[in-house]
């Protein structure tokens, strides 16, 4: 019967491996704390803290209360923030980062979408614009208890109705993606709807919505008499003296309140955010340009009586594409949009960061802090204590020596992508993804160049050990074979075996792959590739448990062998880590089995337990412990978490999810996108953080 039967003899063996009885878990490492070993933090997250030490994702509009606290809409974090200016004390004035929605509320149990313009009325009340797809809403904040309520407008989740445009009392009017804000100190908040290409006035007494300037139709720079003028999208706001001011793309407009009259006072390039001085003078920020030839990103001063305006100040490496503009004391304050809130003193030029801080990529060698990464990816470490890093967007390979915290570059030139074997900075990567260290060699995968390379540690020498950039006919390919007979497309994690195989998730492909390290012949041992020659119709992911190529993948991305016969998978398409017995059907190389181990299949998110009770965000590396335990990152929530192999139970070890940005110290600490793992003696396990550029270790 078994002779005949093989397909049921396997799968067989898999029904007996998934009922198999549950062992007691393994006690995990004890980590505690988590430190930065290389790299330097900074970057777009979520973090309340003080100065450096908290994260912004996207702070759009900036208002000023006249008491010392600067308010900010993060955006991407749908949250409503505050800068205590004294200090630079960050914290959350209302919405709950991570956790997007549109409900009233008091502080975190509100709900923001994108948060993004805002006006404060010098009498505790706090007025932003909430504009998203699916909530274009004003709503309203009472600084001092943190309640929020909805002035006017309404979100599709609560009224169900795709109406983007109407005027009426509170809920029953409409905006379409508003964004500045303006009030007058006479009762009225004015509302900038690029959707409707209008402005919009809020009697806020009755939360009655009418037309102020502009009309819904098609958009033009038309100066006129209220809804006679037109507009193109109008974004940022400001009042002065009785007049409105808008920016309507390139274009500087002027409303009268009195008559409603609009006019055009000028014309700027990428004009993003505007703010009045309250004594005569605009201010304008304008975004940095690369073409036709670089500039930095610049304010502009308007002297309003006159119409006339002088560039004030240059902001190299700022990045201003928002309307967040406030004033205070001579400083004008902005929001950079790279993760920051700059302060600008107007008499000197002198440029400060208030809190957060941009991502601090680069590609700089040196010891600790010093050291500068660009979307650092996956880890290798040698038996003599050096760990070994696919800096990807930087397009080389990186030597850490983890006692001292010393980065130098191994291979590759930083900053230049390409494909080209040599020794050092001869040598060319484009977007290498993850490394492996076996029998003496590390090995990566040139994921741009569907490459498996090999590099000599000791020498730096990079040879192309599988695989080859492009087909002959300019398409990547599926084929197994030897060395370059081999095809790959977009080759994500390795694993070896420490029997002379190094494994290959094949994420393009959607395979696993097994190369011989002795003959370079390279097999697909799990899943099922598009057949050669018909790349026209990629097969799409799937998710099937199986044997061999009956299995079907869905992006397949980090590996880890367990030195047992054992591969696991990180199966980030279908959000559950897979196990792969390489060597399960009568002791015969070749033959597979392929399980889920962990997770429920496209049951994407976040949940401790066991097995299939647990829940994972599209898991994307994995490490084993070498006692029991796999290690998995979530880029998506921002975790790292264990996996007991005897027992399959899942435990969150670090990070916690919804808060984003790297916090170090005691655990669970926080993270921003971890992607690499590798474990060194100790214990400690070394971690990538693709978003803030470092490399971190818990110990």
């Amino acid at each position: 019967m078994w002779g005949r039967h093989p397909c049921r003899t396997a799968w067989l063996l898999i029904a007996l491996a998934a009922c198999g009885t549950r062992k007691a878990a393994n006690p995990a490492p004890r980590f505690q704390a988590l430190s930065l070993l290389a790299g330097r933090l900074g970057g777009r997250g979520n973090l309340d803290g003080v100065g450096a030490a908290a994260r912004f994702g996207r702070p759009a509009g900036l208002a000023f209360d006249g008491a010392g606290h600067l308010f900010v809409a993060d955006a991407a974090s749908h949250t409503v923030r505050e800068i205590t200016l004294a200090t630079g004390a960050v914290t959350t004035l209302a919405g709950s980062a991570g956790h997007a929605g549109s409900a009233d509320g008091t502080r975190a149990s509100a709900r923001f979408d994108a948060p993004c313009g805002l006006a404060y009325d010098g009498a505790g009340q706090l007025y932003v614009s909430d504009d998203d797809y699916n909530d274009d809403t004003v709503r309203r904040i009472a600084v001092a208890t943190g309640v929020v309520t909805t002035l006017a407008g309404a979100s599709y989740e609560t009224s169900h109705e795709a109406i983007s445009f109407a005027e009426g009392v509170g809920a029953a009017a409409r905006f379409d993606g508003p964004q500045g804000l303006a009030l007058d100190g006479r009762g009225h908040l004015y509302v900038a709807d690029p959707g409707n290409r209008s402005i919009r006035q809020i009697t806020l007494a009755t939360g009655a919505v009418t037309t102020l300037a502009g009309s819904t139709g098609h958009p033009s720079s038309l100066d006129g008499i209220g809804t006679a003028a037109g507009f193109r999208a109008p974004g940022a706001l400001t009042y002065s003296d009785g007049s409105l001011f808008a920016l309507d793309g390139p274009d500087l407009r002027r409303i009268v309140l009195a008559t409603r009259a609009v006019t055009t006072l000028g014309r700027y390039t990428d004009a993003a955010g505007m703010v009045a001085d309250g004594t005569g003078h605009l201010f304008v920020t304008e975004a940095g340009t690369t073409y036709p030839a670089p500039r930095p990103a610049r304010v502009w001063q308007v002297d309003l009586p006159s119409g006339a305006s002088r560039v004030l100040a240059a902001l190299p490496d700022v990045d201003v594409r928002s309307l967040g503009l406030a004033m205070h004391d001579g400083r004008l304050d902005i929001a950079d949009q790279s993760g920051a809130v700059r302060e600008l003193t107007l008499a000197t030029g002198a440029m400060t960061t208030l809190a957060g801080g941009p991502a601090a990529a680069g590609s700089v060698d040196g010891k600790g802090s010093a050291a500068a990464f660009n979307a650092p990816g996956g880890l290798a470490r040698d038996g003599a204590g050096n760990v070994y890093l696919a800096d990807s967007d930087n397009h080389v390979v990186r030597k850490i020596d983890a006692a001292t915290g010393e980065v130098a570059t191994l291979a590759g030139l930083p900053g230049v992508a390409g494909d080209a074997d040599g020794t050092g900075h001869a040598a060319r990567f484009r977007t290498p993804n993850d490394v492996a260290f076996a029998e003496g060699a590390l090995y990566v995968t040139d994921s741009g160049n569907n490459e498996i390379r090999r590099i000599a540690v000791d020498t730096g020498a990079v040879t192309t050990f599988a695989g080859v950039s492009r087909t002959p006919d300019g398409r990547v390919g599926s084929d197994d074979g030897r060395g370059r007979q081999a095809r790959f497309w977009g080759p994500a994690g390795l694993a070896y075996d420490g029997a002379g195989h190094l494994y290959v998730a094949d994420d393009g492909n959607l395979v696993v792959r097994r190369i011989d390290l002795a003959t370079a012949e390279v097999h697909t041992i799990a899943g099922s590739a598009t057949p050669p020659g018909d790349l026209a119709s990629p097969i799409s992911p799937g998710y099937r448990d199986g044997v061999g190529g009956f299995a079907e993948l869905n992006h397949p991305r980090g590996l880890a062998y367990d030195g047992a016969g054992h591969l696991f998978l990180a199966d980030t398409g279908s959000c559950t880590v897979r196990k792969i017995g390489v060597d399960t059907w009568l002791g015969r190389v070749g033959v597979v089995t392929v399980q889920t181990f962990a997770g429920k299949a496209h049951y994407c998110d976040h949940r401790d337990g066991a097995g299939g009770d647990a829940h994972f965000l599209n898991p994307e590396r994995l490490a084993y412990d070498g006692a029991g335990g796999l290690y998995v990152t979530g880029m998506a929530d921002e975790t790292i978490r264990r996996i007991d192999l005897a027992s399959a139970v899942v435990t969150t070890v670090a990070g916690a999810v919804g808060s984003r940005g790297v916090a170090p110290g005691l655990l669970p600490a926080s993270l921003n996108q971890p992607a690499g793992l590798v474990f060194a003696p100790g214990p400690t396990l070394f971690v990538s953080d693709s978003a803030e550029n470092a490399v971190l270790q818990l110990r």
